[in-house]
Order: C-alpha cells, then structure tokens, then sequence
C-alpha cells in the first residue's frame, strides 16, 4: 500500500511539473500562478527522512607519517617534469634549473649529463630536438628517516625538426636524501619507454 501511495505521489508530481512547463512556455511566466505550483508540490511531495548529523564530528586528519610521503609525492612529480621538459634551443637550461632539487654529489653528475645531451642533440645551432614531460602520480618505493626512493609515472612527448612527435610513457625512478632536514634528489634513473 505505502509503495503504490508513494507511486501516485510522484506520478502527480511528475504530472504537474508537466503541465507547469506546457503552461509556462505556452502563456509566459504570467499565466502561471506560482504559490499554487509550489503548494502543490508541497503538499504532494513524499517525506523523505534525512540520515543523523553527527554533531562532534571532526574532519579526518592525516598523521605526519602521510603528509610526508604526499610531500614527497609532490616534490618528485614537480622535479620529474621539470628534469623531464627541455630542449636544445634553450640549450638545457630546464635541466640546469633542477640543480637546486639536488644533493652536491647530483648536481655534480647533472653537468655531464647534460653535456651529454648537447653531444647527442646539439645546441641552439642545431635542428630543434626537445622533450615535453607531464608527471601522472608518484608511488613510495622505500622509506627511512634520510631516505626515499619514489617512481613517478610520466607521459611524455618527444619532437624533432621535420620528424612527427613521438609519444610514450616512462617511469622515473628517484632516490632522495635528507640533508639538514630537507628532502634532496641524489639520483634520476629513467627507466624502458612504454608505449
């Protein structure tokens, strides 16, 4: 009985929003009395029970163990698309710029890379060859007090003078170390192309 009450509640709802909308774009907004529409859909709406408001309820908060491995997250994604994105027309100057994420021992290693991208590559003289890189997520690996190993997945995109772009995705493997309470990368290891 209730099922077949709450059935005829909301096919006569259903009927005067109907009728109200046949109305209203027949005869303009002054055909229609308004109270009339809203009282009866008042009165003939069902009552729907709302769930108990829990009053002392407090947000969910992470422990710090969480917010540093999020911050971690965050740091090897924002250095992954920063080591990631460069060109040879601003002659590497995007991976140049990473040697502030780095540890002493890395940013050392960043300058023969980098002159090995310019013997591959070539320079600004040279046909364009850049790599655009876009970080999707970065998952812990191993975690201690002074150190962390993250792989961030990334998509990234590879173009050439007067060659199509070339797509794939790639994992970057990072391992960070904690100097004087700041989280440093001391080492990039680009791993196989995807397609």
């Amino acid at each position: 009985m209730k099922r077949k009450t709450s059935i005829l509640i909301v096919g006569i709802i259903i009927v005067l929003a109907i009728v109200g909308w046949v109305v209203w774009d027949i005869f303009g907004t002054d055909a229609i009395d308004e109270n009339f529409l809203a009282e009866s859909a008042v009165k003939q709406a069902p009552v729907v029970e709302s769930l108990p408001v829990t009053e002392n309820a407090a947000p969910i908060e992470a422990t710090p163990a969480e917010k540093q491995e999020m911050n971690l997250q965050i740091l090897a994604m924002v250095f992954a698309e920063k080591f990631g994105t460069y060109s040879n027309h601003d002659s590497y100057k995007s991976l140049a710029d990473t040697k502030s994420f780095m540890t002493a021992s890395a940013a050392l290693w960043l300058k023969t890379y980098v002159a090995d991208m310019e013997k591959k590559h070539g320079n600004e003289n040279s046909s364009y060859y850049g790599v655009t890189t876009k970080a999707v997520s970065a998952a812990m690996k191993s975690f201690s007090d002074d150190s962390a190993v993250l792989v961030v997945s990334c998509q990234r995109k590879e173009s050439l003078s007067g060659a199509a772009d070339v797509s794939f995705n790639q994992q970057l493997e990072l391992e960070l170390k904690k100097i004087n309470n700041e989280w440093k990368i001391d080492g990039a290891y680009w791993q196989a192309k995807e397609s």
